[in-house]
């Protein structure tokens, strides 16, 4: 009967970790966007409420201009991504190019590098020439 019993625990404790994995991280974030008070030895925020929100949605904070803003965006840039990808995807599937070679590995090539770096170096020179914050 303990045979039975294993792949079945074993099972379960791997679903348990997925869960705690993926809905650990959110756990987290709803808890911290209501805690007002948190010190340390306390396992759980000593208090809860809405002041950080209203801040952010205050008529002085923007939040909503930026959040049409970066919808705007982001709907830009799926359309033109789309527009560039299906052709690009299309010609590398079917086509013999020249370089085909170079240039999927020219697609592979940002994944060696770390965002993170890329993007704080990208905003650098988007406020340097005054992009940031606009469409353009």
């Amino acid at each position: 009967m303990t045979a039975r019993l294993g792949p079945g625990i074993l099972r379960a404790l791997l679903l348990a970790l997925f869960a705690f994995v993926i809905f650990g991280p959110l756990l987290n974030l709803v808890l911290w966007a209501f805690a007002e008070r948190w010190y340390f030895p306390s396992k759980l925020p000593l208090q809860y409420g809405f002041t950080f929100w209203e801040r952010v949605f205050a008529p002085r904070g923007n939040a909503i201009a930026s959040l049409g803003t970066s919808v705007w965006i982001a709907l830009l840039t799926v359309a033109f991504s789309l527009a560039v990808a299906i052709q690009a995807g299309y010609a590398l599937g079917r086509l013999r190019l020249p370089w085909r070679g170079a240039i999927l590995l020219a697609f592979l090539l940002p994944q060696a590098v770390p965002n993170l770096p890329v993007y704080v170096n990208i905003a650098q020179v988007f406020y340097q020439i005054g992009l940031a914050g606009t469409i353009t």
